[in-house]
């Protein structure tokens, strides 16, 4: 690449509509999708899972649920465009979208003001994981060694290969995921704030999973950040 394409760089594509961009951005959004875009609200939601709530202080869902993370919040609501490119990050093997996408979390992060001591995307299954060929959540949580956080692989592990979570019903995605995870190394999440990284937060059972089986394992505090979460409204 000569100079002059290093100050001026061509075919930067916005993620979400393939228009080009006039220069490179750490989201590679244009600014037609920022504004039409279906980010989640920082004001009156719920505390806990971040879902809008029309009164009090949490929603329906996290008062009748368990809920082992401190708090979890998403970039966007589930919904528009943003599917179809969760969907090719995730099955179509859209990986480049992982940088983008990764940096829109850590973006959240920050605004969200939150201490942790590592980052642990939610593990895949070995053979899940080698049929997809990648495991999206910790392609996601790479953008975090970015700003110096660890990224731990080993310390939590998925030890059943499951149906979709995605295909399942509510009721099915918790019977799902009973004993799906597990602690290996103890060692390194005692007494440590723990930060989940996943793409989408549907009923929330993964990423309470992971919680549940963390904090069984020693961990001090666990929260989580997804790229989208499915509202309530919305569930089959």
């Amino acid at each position: 690449m000569d100079f002059w394409n290093l100050l001026f760089p061509e075919n930067i594509k916005c993620i979400i509509c393939n228009d080009e961009l006039p220069c490179d951005n750490d989201f590679c959004l244009c600014e037609d999708c920022v504004k039409h875009l279906p980010f989640m609200p920082s004001d009156n939601i719920c505390l806990k899972c971040g879902a809008p709530t029309k009164s009090g202080n949490y929603c329906l869902h996290c008062k009748q649920a368990g809920r082992h993370f401190e708090k979890h919040r998403s970039v966007f609501a589930y919904s528009g465009e943003i599917i179809n490119t969760i969907q090719n990050f995730k099955y179509s093997n859209a990986k480049y979208l992982a940088p983008y996408l990764g940096n829109l979390l850590v973006d959240k992060f920050k605004k969200e003001g939150w201490v942790v001591d590592m980052v642990i995307p939610v593990p895949l299954h070995e053979m899940r994981e080698k049929e997809r060929g990648y495991n999206q959540s910790l392609m996601l949580s790479r953008q975090f060694e970015k700003i110096a956080l660890e990224i731990n692989t080993t310390a939590l592990v998925r030890t059943k290969y499951l149906t979709q979570q995605a295909i399942l019903t509510g009721k099915e995605r918790l019977t799902n995921l009973k004993q799906s995870f597990k602690v290996v190394n103890k060692k390194e999440i005692k007494g440590k704030t723990i930060l989940l990284i996943d793409d989408i937060f549907t009923t929330g059972n993964t990423i309470n999973a992971c919680a549940s089986t963390l904090r069984k394992g020693g961990a001090k505090e666990v929260y989580a950040l997804t790229i989208c979460k499915t509202l309530l409204d919305e569930l089959i």
